[in-house]
């Protein structure tokens, strides 16, 4: 018995046939002549053996104060703050949610007696805060700008406190339901036993009014060790890796330009992507804005900027020095074209390092797209280091090490006015590795030390004797 079948079904299934050998023959020229792989065909985004980060973990306060009244202070862990946004979380659970904008007399009155209050060195709105984890929002959150701190006091139990310094605005926010959390982590944290800090103005009285910490006495064990650039000079298999991990593996439309000095550059096109491998372990990559498409949020620019580090060595150098990143600053509206600029500092076993030339890692994001990429990662001895963990010293006294380096101020940083004057000028204390070594010097050290922070200087001094160490103008 025959069958009869229709042409056009004949007709159709040789056109797929058509294409299906077509496509063949072009992926078989493509493997011979363009020197490729199966392994180029996974896609560019896989996890695999990748390292993976919530934005979350970057949304982090840079300290908790635990205030204990009569003008004495304590410094939680940042270990903490898990458990202080289920106390934020609770709190926000309220069947109604009143913002009503305060005084800076009447923040400061909470704020002073004993009360909970993480404090944040980045721009972020209540609102993004609460996106990120998941935190119940309202419309009124909108009438609040950034988040440069926000707390619990205990003569405010119905209240929570937030202070912009952005706008130099306070506001509070009154709920109707009781939130127990954050009362009974301040309980713990009250009672634990911890360093002791007073502001700079009650250690100098007179005319010096500083709210900045600053502690009684100090233990720490933070010790020297090397911290040395990674060497890419004359690695061209090392470069053309690290190269690919931008690029691909194909390089037909990439040009390749090796500079006398050692530094090598990539450039597809006429500029329109750029990778710069510095002789000094600096790498740069630069894309031009496409220009299409929507300008995106806080949070999603956060993510697209966080994918691509992790994509490209993550916070971790090339033999496992591994570091915890932190959200330093963030620049919003960037040229005004609506764009991103985070930046991001490193930790080493929980100690903050403090670049004096640039800062370690930066990234910018416009209309979701990464425009520019700064990398300035470090090797260290993670024995050596891992080592010292257990090895606990006094610090010098954090304010004799001011009056000691008063000459310093003046004669090196060009500051002027008497010590309290300068003393009124602080805006942060606190013990941390200053990275000695010149600009351009693949080797140095990363020096345990007092960072002492002005508006638009930093200065740093030995932890143990005060040595000056040097000092870094903030642009």
């Amino acid at each position: 018995m025959k069958i009869a079948i229709d042409k056009n079904i004949i007709e159709n299934i040789k056109s797929v046939l058509i294409v299906v050998l077509m496509i063949s023959t072009m992926l078989l020229l493509y493997f011979f002549w363009g020197d490729l792989s199966l392994e180029d065909f996974k896609l560019t985004n896989s996890q695999d053996n990748q390292e993976t980060m919530d934005v979350k973990d970057l949304i982090v306060p840079s300290q908790i104060i635990i205030a204990l009244g009569e003008d004495s202070y304590k410094l939680a862990s940042i270990d903490n703050w898990s458990e202080m946004v289920q106390g934020l979380d609770e709190f926000m659970q309220s069947d109604t949610l009143l913002v009503e904008e305060i005084t800076k007399e009447q923040y400061e009155k909470v704020m002073k007696s004993s009360s909970i209050r993480a404090k944040f060195d980045y721009q972020i709105s209540l609102s993004e805060f609460c996106s990120a984890y998941g935190i119940k929002t309202s419309p009124s959150f909108n009438n609040i700008g950034t988040i440069s701190e926000i707390g619990y006091g205990t003569i405010s139990k119905e209240s929570l406190l937030i202070y912009d310094s952005k706008k130099m605005k306070y506001y509070r926010i009154i709920v109707t339901n009781s939130a127990n959390r954050l009362g009974r982590l301040l309980t713990s944290q009250m009672e634990k036993e911890s360093p002791l800090y007073f502001t700079i103005g009650k250690y100098l009285g007179g005319n010096v009014n500083n709210k900045t910490f600053i502690p009684i006495t100090l233990q720490t064990n933070l010790h020297n060790f090397d911290y040395n650039r990674e060497i890419y000079s004359k690695k061209n298999d090392t470069i053309s890796t690290l190269a690919q991990s931008y690029f691909g593996k194909n390089f037909d439309f990439i040009r390749k330009i090796e500079e006398g000095n050692g530094t090598v550059i990539y450039m597809y096109g006429y500029g329109q992507k750029v990778l710069i491998v510095n002789t000094n372990g600096v790498i740069e990559y630069k894309e031009e804005s496409a220009g299409v498409g929507s300008e995106v949020g806080y949070l999603e620019s956060l993510k697209t900027g966080l994918d691509f580090i992790l994509r490209h060595g993550g916070f971790e150098g090339s033999n496992g020095s591994k570091y915890k990143p932190f959200l330093k600053n963030v620049e919003i509206n960037l040229n005004g074209n609506g764009g991103y600029r985070f930046t991001f500092g490193l930790e080493v076993n929980g100690n903050r390092i403090y670049y004096q030339d640039r800062d370690p890692i930066i990234v910018e994001i416009t209309k979701n797209q990464v425009t520019y990429f700064n990398r300035d990662l470090t090797e260290y001895n993670v024995a050596q280091v891992e080592a010292m963990n257990n090895e606990y010293k006094d610090a010098y006294s954090a304010i004799n090490m001011l009056a000691k380096n008063y000459k310093y101020f003046i004669n090196e940083m060009g500051m002027t006015g008497t010590f309290e004057e300068i003393a009124n000028r602080i805006i942060s204390l606190e013990p941390g590795y200053a990275i000695v070594r010149k600009e351009d010097q693949i080797q140095g050290t990363a020096r345990a030390a007092w960072i002492v922070g002005f508006d638009g200087m930093e200065a740093y001094f030995d932890l143990y004797n005060t040595e000056p160490l040097g000092y870094k103008i903030i642009k």
